[in-house]
């Protein structure tokens, strides 16, 4: 771990560098609001996507309290 990382774009694909794991992504889905920001989990086995909305979108071990994850 640490040799990789994520970047996210606006309309939520997520690319992958280095061996930082893909976890899936939200390309292809219509959001009412583009993404702005990603935060990886403490184990680097998922992330969080958020949108400018304030919507957030779980991935992998990224857990999300009172709704459903990727």
């Amino acid at each position: 771990q640490g040799d990789g990382y994520w970047l996210d774009g606006s309309d939520g694909g997520m690319f992958c560098f280095g061996n930082a794991g893909f976890h899936g992504s939200l390309g292809g889905i219509h959001l009412s609001a583009p993404i702005v920001g990603i935060a990886a989990t403490p184990s680097g086995n998922g992330y969080w996507q958020v949108g400018k909305d304030g919507a957030m979108y779980c991935f992998g071990d990224a857990p999300y309290k009172g709704g459903a994850n990727f």
